[in-house]
């Protein structure tokens, strides 16, 4: 469990930064959120801020689902976002623990020298995930973005032109992913160059140990048993 200490502090941190932060710019305003749902209000702010603004924006798409999911099926609203939040912590759970399989099962040879990225997009992805999955949903009713990319176009209608405001909203969280994505694309491309390095003798070695531990999690190892 020592080992893992230091990873479950660098989450700890980043959830801090993402939530922080969050509480410091709807603090600033006053508490004034606005609902992604709510498109005249979106449309008053941004028009009123140039290319990049900072302001409380709440993306409570899926909240407005499910609760027209509760109003057409008659079920509990409360239930219906512990189900989805509750999906989120499963799926988060499952894809991160297959990262962290995979790497683990990899990791021989010159290949485990990539084990600190490894670790950085698992840390990057389970803080996200706790972020916007679990910690927006149930304390703000939606993924809450305070980041607000602000950009204006011309659409014609008829005869005159109407000027028109588009917007990108994010957060940290949306942050941590996309580095964690860049890093994962990183360990994949560092992997392949090492993996080419090998040995053929090695090569065959970690095939065979990587196919037999697929093998094992279908429960078609062989009698013969696993290295």
């Amino acid at each position: 469990m020592k080992k893992y200490i230091k990873y479950i502090i660098i989450i700890f941190c980043l959830i801090m930064l993402d939530q922080g932060t969050k509480l410091v710019v709807v603090n600033y305003y006053d508490g004034d959120v606005v609902f992604a749902s709510d498109t005249d209000n979106n449309g008053d702010i941004i028009s009123n801020y140039s290319t990049f603004s900072i302001y409380p924006i709440v993306n409570d798409s899926t909240r407005q689902e499910l609760m027209q999911k509760s109003l057409n099926s008659s079920k509990n609203i409360n239930l219906l976002i512990f189900v989805d939040v509750a999906k989120i912590i499963v799926f988060a759970f499952a894809f991160n623990l297959v990262l962290y399989w995979i790497f683990r099962n990899l990791s021989k040879y010159k290949i485990k020298k990539h084990a600190g990225l490894m670790s950085s997009i698992l840390c990057l992805n389970v803080a996200a995930a706790i972020c916007g999955g679990i910690i927006d949903r149930i304390f703000w009713g939606g993924t809450l973005d305070f980041m607000c990319i602000t950009w204006k176009s011309t659409e014609l209608m008829g005869e005159q032109s109407i000027a028109t405001y588009n917007y990108f909203i994010f957060d940290f969280k949306d942050v941590y992913l996309w580095i964690s994505g860049a890093l994962f694309a990183l360990f994949i491309i560092l992997f392949v160059i090492d993996y080419f390095k090998l040995s053929k003798a090695e090569k065959k070695e970690l095939d065979k140990h990587f196919v037999n531990r697929i093998k094992s999690v279908f429960r078609l190892k062989s009698k013969k048993g696993i290295d």
